[in-house]
Protein backbone atom coordinates (compact mmCIF):
# COMPACT_ATOMS: atom_id res chain seq x y z
CA UNK A 1 0.00 0.00 0.00
CA UNK A 2 1.24 3.31 -0.82
CA UNK A 3 2.23 5.64 1.95
CA UNK A 4 -0.08 7.90 3.33
CA UNK A 5 0.49 11.51 1.92
CA UNK A 6 0.66 12.98 5.47
CA UNK A 7 3.93 9.92 6.20
CA UNK A 8 5.54 10.83 2.95
CA UNK A 9 5.89 14.52 3.76
CA UNK A 10 7.15 14.19 7.03
CA UNK A 11 9.82 11.52 5.84
CA UNK A 12 11.00 13.01 2.94
CA UNK A 13 10.93 16.59 4.11
CA UNK A 14 11.58 16.40 8.12
CA UNK A 15 13.27 13.07 8.49
CA UNK A 16 16.44 14.09 6.22
CA UNK A 17 16.70 17.33 8.01
CA UNK A 18 16.22 15.44 11.93
CA UNK A 19 18.89 12.81 10.94
CA UNK A 20 21.18 15.91 10.02
CA UNK A 21 21.09 17.73 13.37
CA UNK A 22 21.36 14.61 15.23
CA UNK A 23 24.23 13.82 13.04
CA UNK A 24 25.85 17.25 14.99
CA UNK A 25 24.37 17.07 17.85
CA UNK A 26 26.55 16.63 20.93
CA UNK A 27 25.42 13.57 22.43
CA UNK A 28 26.45 14.50 25.92
CA UNK A 29 23.46 16.95 26.15
CA UNK A 30 20.46 15.49 25.92
CA UNK A 31 17.83 17.79 27.07
CA UNK A 32 17.71 19.97 23.58
CA UNK A 33 17.02 16.63 21.71
CA UNK A 34 14.56 15.02 24.00
CA UNK A 35 13.07 18.25 24.40
CA UNK A 36 12.53 18.90 20.56
CA UNK A 37 11.60 15.58 19.90
CA UNK A 38 8.49 15.75 23.09
CA UNK A 39 7.68 18.87 21.22
CA UNK A 40 7.32 17.26 17.53
CA UNK A 41 5.31 14.19 19.23
CA UNK A 42 2.47 15.20 18.73
CA UNK A 43 2.72 15.38 14.74
CA UNK A 44 4.79 12.64 13.89
CA UNK A 45 3.61 9.14 12.95
CA UNK A 46 4.70 6.87 15.68
CA UNK A 47 6.60 4.75 13.19
CA UNK A 48 8.86 7.91 12.44
CA UNK A 49 9.16 8.69 15.69
CA UNK A 50 10.44 5.21 16.83
CA UNK A 51 12.48 4.96 13.36
CA UNK A 52 14.23 8.15 14.40
CA UNK A 53 14.84 7.18 18.22
CA UNK A 54 16.20 3.61 17.27
CA UNK A 55 18.49 4.14 13.60
CA UNK A 56 19.80 7.77 14.94
CA UNK A 57 19.68 8.65 18.57
CA UNK A 58 20.45 5.12 19.73
CA UNK A 59 23.32 4.98 17.47
CA UNK A 60 25.05 8.32 18.54
CA UNK A 61 24.39 7.04 22.14
CA UNK A 62 25.99 3.70 21.16
CA UNK A 63 29.27 5.51 19.96
CA UNK A 64 29.26 7.63 22.54
CA UNK A 65 29.40 5.10 25.23
CA UNK A 66 31.79 3.36 23.24
CA UNK A 67 33.92 6.28 23.41
CA UNK A 68 33.13 7.01 27.17
CA UNK A 69 36.21 6.30 29.58
CA UNK A 70 34.75 6.38 33.55
CA UNK A 71 38.54 6.99 34.14
CA UNK A 72 39.08 10.27 32.49
CA UNK A 73 35.50 11.03 31.70
CA UNK A 74 34.76 14.17 34.44
CA UNK A 75 31.02 14.20 33.29
CA UNK A 76 28.58 11.01 35.23
CA UNK A 77 27.78 8.89 32.25
CA UNK A 78 24.06 8.14 33.46
CA UNK A 79 23.78 12.13 33.55
CA UNK A 80 23.11 12.23 29.69
CA UNK A 81 22.19 8.58 29.26
CA UNK A 82 19.79 8.04 31.84
CA UNK A 83 17.81 11.04 30.32
CA UNK A 84 16.75 9.14 27.55
CA UNK A 85 15.03 5.98 29.78
CA UNK A 86 11.46 7.78 29.35
CA UNK A 87 12.02 7.76 25.62
CA UNK A 88 14.29 4.62 24.86
CA UNK A 89 12.95 2.25 27.38
CA UNK A 90 15.09 -1.21 27.49
CA UNK A 91 16.26 -0.41 24.15
CA UNK A 92 18.99 1.21 25.83
CA UNK A 93 19.92 -2.71 27.60
CA UNK A 94 21.84 -2.65 24.54
CA UNK A 95 24.78 -0.38 26.16
CA UNK A 96 24.66 -1.49 29.52
CA UNK A 97 26.95 -4.67 28.71
CA UNK A 98 29.92 -1.80 27.60
CA UNK A 99 29.29 0.16 30.50
CA UNK A 100 29.43 -2.72 33.09
CA UNK A 101 32.79 -3.56 31.54
CA UNK A 102 33.99 -0.07 31.65
CA UNK A 103 33.76 0.10 34.88
CA UNK A 104 34.73 -3.19 35.87
CA UNK A 105 38.20 -2.95 34.07
CA UNK A 106 37.95 0.76 36.08
CA UNK A 107 37.73 -0.78 39.27
CA UNK A 108 40.79 -3.21 39.01
CA UNK A 109 42.89 -0.74 40.91
CA UNK A 110 39.98 0.34 43.31
CA UNK A 111 40.06 0.22 46.89
CA UNK A 112 37.39 0.95 49.29
CA UNK A 113 39.11 3.62 50.90
CA UNK A 114 37.99 5.85 47.87
CA UNK A 115 34.11 6.05 47.92
CA UNK A 116 33.81 7.66 44.13
CA UNK A 117 33.27 3.86 43.11
CA UNK A 118 29.91 3.69 44.97
CA UNK A 119 28.74 7.22 43.72
CA UNK A 120 29.10 6.00 39.94
CA UNK A 121 27.06 3.03 40.77
CA UNK A 122 24.42 4.05 42.79
CA UNK A 123 22.14 5.64 39.64
CA UNK A 124 22.73 2.63 38.06
CA UNK A 125 20.94 0.35 41.10
CA UNK A 126 17.17 0.66 40.11
CA UNK A 127 18.41 0.59 35.94
CA UNK A 128 20.59 -2.37 35.47
CA UNK A 129 18.30 -5.67 36.18
CA UNK A 130 19.13 -6.78 40.13
CA UNK A 131 20.68 -10.06 38.85
CA UNK A 132 23.26 -8.24 36.79
CA UNK A 133 23.84 -5.57 39.09
CA UNK A 134 24.54 -8.33 41.98
CA UNK A 135 26.83 -10.16 39.22
CA UNK A 136 28.82 -7.24 39.03
CA UNK A 137 29.27 -6.52 42.55
CA UNK A 138 29.87 -9.79 43.52
CA UNK A 139 32.24 -9.60 40.30
CA UNK A 140 34.30 -6.15 41.10
CA UNK A 141 33.08 -5.18 44.30
CA UNK A 142 33.05 -8.21 46.82
CA UNK A 143 36.23 -9.12 46.44
CA UNK A 144 37.94 -5.66 47.34
CA UNK A 145 35.94 -5.55 50.46
CA UNK A 146 37.02 -8.82 51.28
CA UNK A 147 40.64 -7.62 51.41
CA UNK A 148 39.75 -4.58 53.25
CA UNK A 149 38.21 -6.83 56.08
CA UNK A 150 40.81 -8.33 55.85
CA UNK A 151 42.80 -5.59 57.26
CA UNK A 152 40.61 -3.75 59.26
CA UNK A 153 42.55 -2.46 62.22
CA UNK A 154 41.29 -4.16 65.70
CA UNK A 155 43.29 -2.53 68.50
CA UNK A 156 41.01 -1.96 71.83
CA UNK A 157 43.45 0.84 72.84
CA UNK A 158 42.94 2.52 69.55
CA UNK A 159 40.67 1.76 67.18
CA UNK A 160 40.68 3.50 63.79
CA UNK A 161 37.16 2.20 62.56
CA UNK A 162 37.55 4.48 59.12
CA UNK A 163 38.16 1.55 56.76
CA UNK A 164 35.37 -0.68 58.30
CA UNK A 165 33.13 2.54 57.53
CA UNK A 166 34.16 2.58 54.44
CA UNK A 167 32.95 -1.37 53.84
CA UNK A 168 29.65 -1.06 55.73
CA UNK A 169 28.97 2.06 53.26
CA UNK A 170 28.43 -0.62 50.76
CA UNK A 171 25.19 -1.95 52.89
CA UNK A 172 22.83 -0.92 50.43
CA UNK A 173 24.40 -2.16 47.53
CA UNK A 174 25.99 -5.07 48.33
CA UNK A 175 23.46 -7.99 48.89
CA UNK A 176 23.30 -8.39 52.79
CA UNK A 177 24.16 -12.31 52.58
CA UNK A 178 27.29 -11.58 50.93
CA UNK A 179 28.59 -8.70 53.01
CA UNK A 180 27.32 -11.20 56.11
CA UNK A 181 29.52 -13.60 54.55
CA UNK A 182 32.31 -11.60 54.27
CA UNK A 183 32.43 -10.26 57.88
CA UNK A 184 32.22 -13.70 58.77
CA UNK A 185 35.22 -15.02 57.25
CA UNK A 186 36.94 -12.30 57.06
CA UNK A 187 36.61 -10.07 60.19
CA UNK A 188 35.07 -11.71 63.14
CA UNK A 189 37.47 -14.99 63.45
CA UNK A 190 40.23 -12.12 63.92
CA UNK A 191 37.79 -10.38 66.35
CA UNK A 192 36.66 -13.02 68.45
CA UNK A 193 41.00 -14.04 68.73
CA UNK A 194 41.37 -9.91 69.76
CA UNK A 195 38.73 -10.42 72.33
CA UNK A 196 39.78 -13.58 73.64
CA UNK A 197 43.19 -12.36 74.72
CA UNK A 198 41.80 -9.25 76.24
CA UNK A 199 39.71 -11.09 78.03
CA UNK A 200 42.46 -13.57 79.46
CA UNK A 201 45.03 -10.50 80.38
CA UNK A 202 43.18 -9.30 83.42
CA UNK A 203 41.05 -6.76 81.76
CA UNK A 204 39.24 -3.46 83.17
CA UNK A 205 35.82 -4.66 82.33
CA UNK A 206 34.13 -1.68 82.31
CA UNK A 207 36.56 -0.72 79.33
CA UNK A 208 35.83 -4.93 77.52
CA UNK A 209 31.81 -3.68 77.99
CA UNK A 210 32.29 0.00 76.30
CA UNK A 211 34.98 -1.27 73.33
CA UNK A 212 32.20 -4.26 72.99
CA UNK A 213 28.71 -1.41 72.45
CA UNK A 214 30.71 0.21 70.72
CA UNK A 215 31.22 -2.15 67.33
CA UNK A 216 28.22 -3.42 68.28
CA UNK A 217 26.69 0.09 67.18
CA UNK A 218 28.72 -0.10 64.08
CA UNK A 219 27.75 -3.33 62.71
CA UNK A 220 24.79 -3.13 59.70
CA UNK A 221 21.57 -4.48 60.87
Amino acid sequence: DPMPAYHTLVWECWVPVIRLAIQRWHSRQPDPLIGFLELWRPLLPNWILQHVLEQLVLVRLQAEVDMWNPLTDTTPIHTWLHPWLPPLGNRLDIVYPTIRNKLSSALANWHPGDRSAKMILIPWKEVFTRGAMQGFLIKNIVPKLEAALAHVPINPINQDLTLWHAVCDWVDLVPPPALGDLMAVNFFPRWLQVLAAWLNSNPNYNEVTGWYQGWKGVIPP
